[in-house]
């Protein structure tokens, strides 16, 4: 019985409870961090949320390379579910690479893989920022187009201040 029937609970509904209670463990995860300090922040997040998922699934979801021929791999993807997840933690941000991950699904897709849903897993402000005219009318387009739902999901700060 996979870990999934156990709980009731998709793969990707599990993913973003493990990032959640990591980034809750992770001191400083929420506070904005300058270029050095914030990327060495994230790679150890993003390597512990690795090992993490790997464990709890029994089978490392992690780093795919979905696109052949370009050298893009997706952060996790379970093709039982159809779904790709980008921990996008940047996405708040006014340059990230949120139409990026949704052109790394589409060409996902358009290589055969099981492709229905694209969720984008992000700091408080994510929401915000890509619920704006322009990241709607793309996510829209996808959706549209490519029959690729996404949804941003922010992991969440006890402490306002944060945010």
């Amino acid at each position: 019985m996979s870990s999934s029937q156990q709980t009731g609970i998709s793969k990707s509904e599990q993913l973003l409870l493990i990032a959640q209670r990591l980034a809750e463990a992770s001191g400083g995860f929420f506070l904005i961090q300058g270029p050095g300090q914030g990327n060495r922040l994230t790679n150890a997040y993003m390597d512990a949320l690795n090992k993490l998922a790997a464990t709890t699934f029994g089978v490392d979801h992690s780093q795919k390379h979905l696109c052949p021929g370009t050298g893009f791999c997706v952060d996790f993807y379970f093709p039982d579910e159809g779904t790709i997840v980008e921990i996008a933690l940047s996405a708040r941000n006014p340059t990230s690479e949120y139409e990026r991950d949704l052109f790394k699904a589409i060409l996902a897709k358009e290589a055969g893989h099981n492709v229905a849903r694209l969720i984008f897993v992000s700091r408080p402000g994510a929401s915000r920022k890509l619920n704006e005219p322009g990241p709607k009318a793309i996510r829209s387009y996808v959706a549209r187009i490519h029959l690729i739902d996404s949804v941003i999901e922010e992991l969440v700060s006890d402490d306002s201040a944060a945010r």
